[in-house]
Order: structure tokens, then C-alpha cells, then sequence
């Protein structure tokens, strides 16, 4: 890794690049050498499949019902947001990449955390979606940081307080601030 990343204790840090150029793997480094502060949040945008037939309204349910610092009004605005009485009811091994995206976004955004660690938050969700999401971010960059790793930036609303881009030099990942 070549260059500065310096990282805020709240706000919106945005870390873009093409494809295999490392932003994942910066990812995996930043939380497994516990750079981040205490308390990070991380959702990834690989899908997951269940091979039980459970609802997403009984996945919900385990989840607010067993889950410690959960946002209770956060977790009611991005199920509201997002639209989710509408299809809680499915079985979660049928969700479309759009909503399992969105259960996974519900569940580590409503979490209370010092930082939040979104890697390709924006994958798989509509435009009306998207609008949502960048609300939720700008309000929780408030208190915490906002870590997004995505290919492109242009649906994201808020205010940056820092991007960088990455690009790959033989084995050397390369960190520009724009």
C-alpha cells in the first residue's frame, strides 16, 4: 500500500476503484489489524442463500428479539425505507440479490457502532433505494464513521469527508486522495 489514508473518527470516507485493484482486501486489512476503532459494523454485497425455509419476517424478529444494540428508530426507518412489509414473507432462500442487499444493510445499519465498514453497499439496489441508503448514511456520519468501498460514487448524495481512489502498480496498491 503506497500513499496516505487517513481515516476521521466520524463522517463519510469514500474508497473507490476498478475491479481487482484491492479495495476489498483493504477491507480485510483494516478490520482484522483492528485499525478501525472499536465497534465496526462491516456488510459485504456477496450473496447468501439459506437452505432453511425461514421467512425474512422470522429472521427479523430473531434478530431484533435476540440483538444487542440494535437502533430500534434506524431499524424502523430502513425497514420502512426500503420497503420490506412487502415482501417479509418470502422465504429467504427466494429474495431477489436486491433484497437479500437490503436485509443485509437493515441488519448491520441498525447495529450502533463507532464504524461502519460497507463494502459495494450501492450492488444490486434501484435508484428509489439508493436515495434511501444515502440518507441513512449521511444521518449516522453524524456520530460514527462510514466507511463505503464501491466501484462508483454517483449515488451516494451526501457529503464526502474524504475520497480516495486506489489503482493497482504491479503489486502495489496505490492510494490518491481526489
Amino acid at each position: 500500500l503506497k500513499g496516505n489514508l487517513e481515516v476521521p473518527s466520524s463522517g463519510v470516507v469514500l474508497i473507490t476503484g476498478e475491479n481487482g485493484v484491492g479495495k476489498s482486501t483493504l477491507c480485510h486489512y483494516l478490520f482484522e489489524e483492528k485499525i478501525l476503532p472499536q465497534k465496526v459494523v462491516w456488510t459485504e454485497s456477496h450473496q447468501f442463500r439459506s437452505i432453511y425455509p425461514i421467512t425474512v419476517h422470522s429472521i427479523l424478529a430473531l434478530y431484533k428479539e435476540n440483538g444487542t444494540n440494535i437502533d430500534l428508530e434506524r431499524y424502523q426507518l430502513l425497514y420502512s425505507l426500503f420497503k420490506m412489509s412487502e415482501w417479509s414473507e418470502r422465504v429467504w432462500s427466494e429474495l431477489s440479490s436486491g433484497q437479500g442487499q437490503m436485509l443485509k444493510l437493515l441488519m448491520g445499519l441498525s447495529l450502533q457502532a463507532k464504524t461502519y465498514l460497507l463494502d459495494e453497499p450501492a450492488h444490486f439496489l434501484d435508484q428509489e433505494k439508493l436515495h434511501a441508503l444515502s440518507e441513512v448514511i449521511t444521518s449516522i456520519s453524524k456520530e460514527s464513521l462510514v466507511i463505503i468501498i464501491d466501484h462508483r460514487i454517483d449515488w451516494f448524495n451526501g457529503k464526502m469527508d474524504k475520497h480516495y481512489q486506489l489503482q493497482r502498480k504491479d503489486q502495489t496498491i496505490m492510494v490518491e486522495q481526489l
